[in-house]
């Protein structure tokens, strides 16, 4: 049996290493010259429970966005479900929770089968005012509360001036170099099983193929065709064009990101660990040398001048959060992208009624790197004709599946 996999970022080559495992032979198509060109600006962000810990902590649990909606946000689809899960915002939060669980379960077993190392940087420290302290009515399994004077003691990077009540930190948390990650794992599929798995950069698709209402295989826009079984579609905002013919539309709405990196001066004062504050807008983490501050995540389309402004935001919080660290000028870099959001925060993964043989893994978020695992395992199960493993995981399957939402 034979899958086309849409899309090189780390979405399409989880779905492509998934199949491979599951015996598929697997074509990757990608537009662009190489893998991993149009989201670079994501930061390998956190990873599994850290998301959703820091999303329960919001102003409003339950919904995965801050309140930050541009005035041409106009997708009513989007607002309404959007309401919907607010109001279910416990349930949510644990399906949330299970699902990036599952996900990095998958991404181990994934790294562990290939022998990639995923550059991770252990622990993510989440620096608590009163406010969020407050929220929290427990501490969640594996986490551990330090105080205040715990904090400063054991991570360099702050200092005493640094505005925060107490302090979760999460060891099994934090987070990798998603580019790097993916990359490395292409990289082992093609040595490992280029007689299954074949890479084919500067592949635009511009049309699925389909026969007695199931997918037959793709028209490539330089012209040609490849036939194929089963088709994943993981090229993120892409996707769309390609669903419209089948009468598929998500109510999705662009989530606007911004990143900037950094040399150090004080390299003794460099993050041991991430730290996420959830007051401010950004969450910070070493690479090699440098450090990466990755600033929150705007609904709505954003004009060039509202991008602008927003990463003189992230760079002034980052300045004046009062840490240890001083930026070399110089060396910071900015970069901004956008991806698709969906109301409840989880990804569209799985098959869809629109076409059979067809399954989606898009619209991350900001949970790409965690979850492109899950949405792989998920898309992996129900084109191979079986499930996501244990109820819970079917649970999940159900929970991401592109039809789920309200017209």
């Amino acid at each position: 049996m034979h899958a086309a996999v849409v899309g090189a970022g780390i979405s399409g080559i989880a779905a492509s290493a998934v199949l491979v495992s599951k015996g598929w032979s697997v074509t990757l198509l990608e537009q662009e010259k190489g893998p991993n060109q149009r989201l670079s600006f994501a930061p390998g962000l956190l990873q599994g429970r850290a998301v959703a810990l820091l999303r329960s902590l919001a102003p409003e649990p339950g919904v995965p966005f801050e309140a930050s909606f541009s005035s041409r946000l106009q997708n009513r689809r989007f607002l309404k479900n959007l309401r919907y899960f607010a109001n279910k915002a416990n349930k949510n939060n644990s399906i949330t929770e299970s699902f990036f669980k599952f996900s990095c379960n998958i991404l181990k077993s994934m790294l562990d089968r290939f022998g990639v190392e995923d550059e991770r940087i252990d622990g993510l420290w989440v620096l608590l005012g009163e406010a969020e302290e407050r929220r929290l009515s427990e501490p969640p399994e594996g986490v551990d509360v330090l105080s205040r004077l715990e904090a400063l003691e054991r991570e360099p990077a702050l200092s005493e001036e640094v505005p925060f009540s107490a302090a979760l930190f999460m060891p099994d948390a934090g987070s990798s170099n998603g580019t790097f990650l993916s990359r490395q794992l292409l990289e082992q599929l093609l040595a490992a099983e280029g007689g299954r798995f074949s890479f084919r950069p500067g592949s635009r698709v511009a049309e699925i193929l389909q026969k007695s209402g199931r997918v037959a295989g793709v028209r490539l826009e330089k012209g040609g065709e490849l036939p194929c079984d089963a088709l994943v579609l993981a090229n993120a905002r892409g996707a769309a064009e390609l669903l419209k013919p089948l009468g598929l539309e998500l109510p999705a709405a662009g989530l606007t990101g911004v990143t900037f990196t950094a040399e150090v001066q004080n390299a003794e004062c460099l993050p041991a660990s991430s730290i996420a504050l959830p007051s401010s807008p950004f969450v910070l983490c070493r690479t090699d040398s440098r450090i990466r501050a990755c600033g929150r995540f705007f609904l709505g389309a954003q004009t060039e001048k509202e991008k602008k402004a927003e990463c003189n935001r992230l760079y002034d919080s980052v300045l004046g959060s009062l840490l240890n660290i001083r930026l070399v000028p110089e060396s910071i870099r900015f970069w901004s992208g956008e991806v698709d959001a969906l109301p409840d925060g989880l990804p569209a993964a799985g098959t869809t009624r629109a076409l059979e043989g067809l399954a989606l893994s898009v619209a991350h978020a900001d949970g790409g790197l965690s979850g492109a695992w899950g949405a792989a395992a998920i898309c992996g199960a129900a084109l191979s004709g079986g499930s996501a493993g244990s109820p819970a995981a079917e649970a999940l399957q159900k929970a991401c599946s592109p039809d789920r939402f309200a017209n």
